[in-house]
């Protein structure tokens, strides 16, 4: 499954992808053209994330992120340290690699909190589809929906499909329960995704991008 309106706007930017029959002039222009189609806004960037993981297209992407680190334009750096941190799904920081102080750059610490948001959220999901008993799976569901955004799309079904616990009776619970959750899953995401409107180079993300959503 997919958040309706999640998945509609990925769809739309994996439609828009350069064709592989363009010649090169044309295909950068077109990229170009797609690139700056979505870079106003965390929503838009996240979203050419998401399609590029769906359509398999992340060799494309990482092509435009290395040139635009090489870019002459302010913008374009920002928006390749913005894209970087996000085109694979990370793994949980270690201590030691936790930022300290106001030494990041907002555009790199927004994306570093974001890619760190989406590794708890994918270890809670894992957490909840091995778990044994009903009670670590609801903690652990509960944690997960504290984390999910629109990425998630991208490696839920892998994760529920894949890994299992060894208590069928809690399995079925489980897939029960799952069957309940599509409409709450889908207002998490959205109440996650709340600022996503914001511009990526905005000063407001140390209080609303932590993996725990700076919730109480």
């Amino acid at each position: 499954g997919t958040a309706p309106g999640a998945r509609r706007t990925a769809g739309n930017v994996a439609s828009e992808w350069p064709a592989s029959s363009e010649n090169v002039k044309q295909r950068d222009k077109h990229s170009q053209t797609l690139l700056t189609s979505t870079t106003r806004a965390i929503s838009g960037l996240v979203n050419l994330v998401v399609a590029a993981r769906l359509s398999g297209r992340l060799a494309w992407l990482r092509l435009m992120v290395a040139r635009d680190k090489e870019s002459p334009s302010p913008v374009h750096r920002k928006r390749a340290a913005f894209l970087e941190p996000l085109l694979e799904r990370p793994s949980i920081a270690t201590q030691k690699e936790w930022p300290e102080g106001e030494t990041m750059d907002v555009t790199k610490g927004t994306a570093w909190i974001l890619a760190q948001r989406e590794a708890f959220g994918y270890h809670w999901l894992l957490t909840f589809a091995k778990a044994d008993t009903v009670e670590e799976a609801h903690a652990a569901w509960h944690l997960f929906l504290a984390c999910a955004d629109r990425r998630a799309w991208s490696w839920m079904g892998p994760v529920l499909n894949s890994h299992k616990g060894n208590n069928e009776q809690c399995e079925e619970a489980k897939r029960s329960f799952l069957s309940q959750q599509k409409q709450r899953l889908t207002r998490a995401m959205t109440d996650n995704e709340k600022h996503w409107k914001d511009n990526f180079g905005g000063k407001r993300y140390s209080k609303w991008l932590f993996p725990w959503n700076g919730r109480e």
